[in-house]
């Protein structure tokens, strides 16, 4: 029998699935020698032409139920090369500030590193307010955009709070990854 945290885990991704046209899949994933299962669920929810890719694991061993970080991710076909990444800021961006792109606020500058191909781009997605205050309230969230050699542009932002992310926190943060893809 699976315990209750799971369950309840599992029937808040499925409605959160339901709200967005999209249909959760879960897989169990083979753990040999160990009383360890992994389930791994995602989902692709429609955006545009495309869909957004979700994905959530879990962990049950006995009665203790954990969860990864919350995978969203976003790819197309892009004529140019096109890099962007967020990071938190550390004592190496003293050495490379010329590399780094600004915002013009004093607060979100101060804690994040922008590094981009297309400092248009970093700058329409990062110089909005409300996108700032989104990082800016939530440490543990990553942001990237890498372009590979088949001209496929991939954006993920993962939430690295390992933890049951509720139905109102899922839709907020899928709300302002829709928000940054539209800028793009």
């Amino acid at each position: 029998m699976k315990p209750d945290k799971y369950l309840l885990w599992k029937q808040s991704l499925v409605e959160f699935g339901r709200l967005n046209n999209a249909v959760p899949q879960i897989v169990k994933r083979p753990s040999v020698g160990s009383d360890i299962d992994y389930y791994y669920l995602s989902m692709e929810i429609p955006f545009g032409t495309n869909k957004i890719e979700f994905s959530q694991g879990a962990t049950i061993f006995a009665h203790y139920v954990g969860f990864s970080k919350v995978l969203l991710s976003y790819s197309y076909i892009n004529n140019c090369l096109l890099t962007l990444s967020l990071s938190r800021s550390d004592f190496f961006d003293i050495f490379f500030q010329g590399s780094l792109i600004k915002t013009g606020s004093k607060d979100f500058d101060k804690i994040f590193s922008i590094r981009s191909t297309d400092k248009s781009a970093a700058l329409l997605i990062f110089g909005d307010r409300e996108i700032q205050e989104l990082f800016l309230g939530n440490k543990l969230l990553i942001f990237n955009i890498s372009t590979n050699k088949s001209r496929v542009t991939t954006v993920t932002l993962k939430a690295m709070e390992e933890k049951f992310y509720s139905t109102s926190e899922l839709t907020h943060l899928l709300e302002h990854f829709k928000t940054i893809l539209h800028k793009l």
